[in-house]
């Protein structure tokens, strides 16, 4: 066995590669956004939780608003901030620093909830929501739409 690709013990946390996966899908989301936000759908700078209906289905996230969002001013980035298998948005948001970020430079930062703690990321990865055929990158972008 390669060392380093199983966790040694139960309690074991893949943190580096998590947060390198979840760096590089939120990176990737701001690209297919197409560009920064023109509005929030929730009232200025704050803290929210949003509920949509996707594909039958009823999925939540939380979305970040900083102190410095001003809707009069030139439009923000939106960054998606995903959870790992088995986490929730809650531990993400708590664990990615992206919180901290988006207060300092001023983007507004939105963590969905998966389905049963999973995402379908296509055919190799992961867990319940694979095993559903969600279409979770559809979610997404009905995220993006909703926030902005």
């Amino acid at each position: 066995m390669t060392r380093g690709l199983l966790p040694p013990t139960p309690t074991h946390r893949w943190r580096f590669p998590m947060r390198t996966a979840t760096l590089l899908l939120a990176l990737t989301l701001i690209a297919l956004s197409s560009g920064p936000t023109t509005a929030v759908a929730a009232s200025g700078p704050g803290d929210y939780t949003r509920t949509l209906t996707f594909s039958g289905q009823v999925r939540n996230f939380d979305v970040h608003v900083p102190a410095s969002y001003n809707s009069a001013l030139p439009p923000v980035p939106l960054v998606l901030d995903f959870h790992g298998l088995t986490a929730t948005k809650a531990q993400q948001r708590a664990l990615s620093g992206f919180l901290a970020k988006s207060n300092a430079v001023g983007f507004i930062v939105v963590y969905p909830q998966g389905y049963l703690n999973s995402w379908n990321a296509g055919t190799v990865c992961c867990g319940q929501a694979l095993a559903a055929h969600l279409d979770d990158v559809g979610l997404a972008k009905a995220i993006v739409a909703d926030v902005s």
